[in-house]
């Protein structure tokens, strides 16, 4: 082919075909197109990975975090059904 974007755009090129414009433009898509592809893919890899260390890591975290601070106000209020329970069986 031998015919650069830059002779295409300039007019240089006065003898290129129509269809070596087309396979030249054609050309030029494919390779962005794989690499548009390639950033995708590592994106996609990029938040399959974030998200498993969401679900995978700190979501537990949070969970057993959460647990361990709200314990000691289920234990009294554990106590208090107890207690109410026992008052209402003594009745």
């Amino acid at each position: 082919m031998g015919v650069t974007t830059a002779e295409l755009l300039t007019n240089k090129a006065q003898d290129c075909t129509k269809y070596e414009r087309i396979e030249l433009e054609a050309g030029k898509g494919e390779r962005d197109l794989k690499w548009t592809e390639l950033i995708l893919t590592y994106h996609t890899i990029a938040l399959i990975t974030l998200y498993g260390a969401v679900i995978g890591v700190i979501m537990p975290n949070l969970i057993s975090f959460r647990a361990r601070s709200l314990n000691p106000l289920l234990l009294k209020w554990e106590r208090y059904f107890v207690e109410f329970w026992k008052t209402r069986e003594n009745k």
